[in-house]
């Protein structure tokens, strides 16, 4: 009886816990579903890390060598035979999108994936090891239930039982032609052979430029059967509203800016410089080489409006308003506004009043009509120099 007893504590599995300290949890497959846990106890069963629960991990984690097990903070687990995997965390936008279901955590939407160390998604943090399996109730007894067996061997040491490939869709992807296929918006693993047949199903039309489009998991299911491909035998993972969008580039709002200023400056400037006051919401134009050419460039009361042509490879694309406005603030001056005209000659300054001939900014020239100390009213022109004056040196 002790010599039995001695032998199953020899034997008995060895289970570690590991952690998630951080926003991610760890990414399994139980059944050929994806579950996820927050903490978990691990060992090698059959050459493959396993979960409590039957669990393999994703991707699989394979050694030939079950004992000295260990996973470093960033995820990298080993055994006594050598570096042999590293874990990959799965991140929800909210909690609340995750329910538990025997054991684990199932998920109502997709995640993004990342590594552990990488950000907010948290490191791998070991907890010990325990000598026995998880501890389940049988009537009235406690009893030590059995290690829970790793699920049938397949030919592929990465995917779950049934799987001959995985497809994992990116959460932004871009595409250039005009239908997309898997291998633009996914990443996919397997044999040679099913990478190179999944990259070229076609999945649907590209949009149109600045137009996302939502792609989702029957999409995918779709796709394959149109390739004659069983989406059973593949696992796939889509996040939340993964989008598709045409290639192109971006016209930031300093592009406009620095366009549209060169115009008004060019117009409108000489004393006056220009701030960006509006230029639009961000643009999305065709890959190729960019211009932007002033079409058209006229003043207000608040600033410079600029129309620009967008030409993308000397094509016009786009046309944009831009509106720039005076550097240190708006009008100085407006047409038929009453101002204090300073007149000044050598050292001697006279203060009258006068009526603005037209829009005029701080910093430039315009003409005044005041009334001169003969009561003839007549014209001088003199520099802005704030709101409500004007100096006119005679």
């Amino acid at each position: 009886m002790i010599a039995t007893l001695f032998a199953a504590a020899v034997i008995a599995p060895s289970w570690l816990g590991i952690r998630v300290d951080g926003t991610g949890y760890l990414r399994l497959v139980r059944q050929g579903r994806v579950v996820y846990a927050k903490q978990a106890r691990i060992q090698v069963q059959d050459g493959h890390l396993v979960a409590e629960g039957g669990a393999r991990f994703l991707p699989d984690v394979a050694s030939s060598d079950s004992s000295g097990l260990k996973v470093d903070l960033m995820g990298r687990v080993s055994t006594s035979g050598g570096a042999c995997g590293r874990l990959v965390l799965a991140q929800f936008s909210s909690d609340g999108d995750l329910r538990a279901e025997n054991g684990f955590l199932i998920a109502s939407t997709r995640p993004d994936l990342g590594d552990p160390g990488d950000g907010t998604w948290g490191v791998i943090r070991m907890d010990g090891s325990a000598a026995a399996g998880p501890q389940v109730k049988v009537g009235a007894t406690e009893t030590s239930a059995a290690a829970p067996a790793a699920p049938t061997a397949t030919t592929k040491a990465n995917l779950p039982p049934g799987k001959i490939g995985e497809i994992l869709v990116s959460a932004h992807s871009e595409a250039a032609g005009d239908a997309f296929t898997l291998a633009d918006i996914a990443q996919i693993k397997g044999d040679a052979s099913e990478v190179q047949a999944l990259s070229g199903v076609e999945i649907g039309r590209t949009p149109v430029m600045g137009v996302t489009r939502i792609v989702n998991e029957s999409q995918i299911e779709t796709g394959l059967r149109a390739a004659k491909l069983n989406p059973d035998q593949f696992l796939i993972e889509v996040p939340d509203r993964a989008e598709v969008v045409r290639t192109g580039q971006t016209v930031s709002s300093d592009q406009l800016y620095a366009a549209a200023n060169a115009a008004a400056v060019q117009q409108f400037g000489g004393v006056v410089t220009f701030v960006l006051e509006n230029a639009g919401s961000e643009l999305r134009v065709a890959p190729g080489e960019l211009t932007l050419t002033p079409e058209s460039c006229s003043r207000n009361r608040e600033g410079v409006s600029v129309v620009l042509a967008v030409n993308v490879n000397g094509q016009h694309v786009a046309s944009r308003v831009v509106t720039l406005a005076p550097n240190g603030g708006g009008v100085g001056v407006r047409t038929g506004q009453s101002v204090k005209v300073s007149l000044k000659s050598g050292g001697a300054s006279v203060v009258v009043t006068g009526i603005c001939q037209s829009d005029a900014w701080v910093g430039e020239q315009v003409t005044v009509t005041i009334t001169n100390s003969a009561g003839k009213r007549v014209q001088e022109t003199g520099t802005v120099k704030d709101a409500n004056s004007v100096e006119v040196k005679l």
